[in-house]
């Protein structure tokens, strides 16, 4: 311990440029660690609105799949505009990791030209839709679906975005960074008066 206070006690004293040097390389190095916007488990969230749009104009979905990318395994769904006289669905991918997001309506109900919105949220990201398509079953077991035009049916809306975190990690580095160099400014102020 007096060791430490004697070290602390010899670079306030002195006044050569090597311990000046020393007080702003460990300053500078403090900064840049606080600096660094630190690897948290930040959430990105989309919203997606997917509108049932089948070739065939009287089949009515029960299911809607999609796949993402950049979810790193780690992707959450929820319901948050339900289709007209559904009720409410099923997420079964919500208790397994995977890029993968399944809706599961008891029964038929997802009318041509009806639209669900979900939202979709990932510890990682950027998230981007792959794929989608809707699911329908028809007498005797048979199933069938049809893929989703990405571009024509579905709206896209950010919500949270990984970058937004990251600008406010570097508004707080930018402020560490000015408290320390009026710090140091103090301290050569105070080294100059011993």
């Amino acid at each position: 311990m007096s060791s430490i206070f004697l070290y602390r006690q010899s670079i306030f004293r002195s006044k050569s440029p090597a311990c000046h040097a020393q007080i702003f390389f460990a300053l500078f190095i403090t900064s840049l660690l606080l600096g660094t916007p630190i690897p948290t488990r930040a959430e990105e969230t989309k919203e997606y609105t997917f509108t049932h749009r089948p070739r065939n104009r009287s089949l009515i979905a029960a299911d809607l799949h999609a796949n993402f990318s950049g979810t790193g395994g780690d992707l959450r769904t929820s319901v948050i505009a339900n289709a007209p006289g559904c009720d409410v669905p099923n997420i079964p991918t919500n208790a397994i990791d995977g890029n993968s997001m399944e809706i599961v309506w008891p029964s038929e109900c997802v009318d041509p030209e009806e639209s669900v919105t979900v939202r979709i949220t990932s510890s990682w990201g950027p998230m981007n839709l792959e794929h989608s398509h809707w699911t329908y079953f028809f007498a005797g077991g048979e199933i069938d679906s049809s893929a989703i035009d990405l571009d024509r049916d579905v709206q896209e809306a950010m919500v949270q975005d990984l970058q937004e975190e990251a600008e406010y990690y570097y508004f707080w580095a930018l402020l560490v960074l000015l408290v320390l160099a009026f710090a140091l400014f103090l301290l050569m102020l105070a080294q100059k008066e011993w």
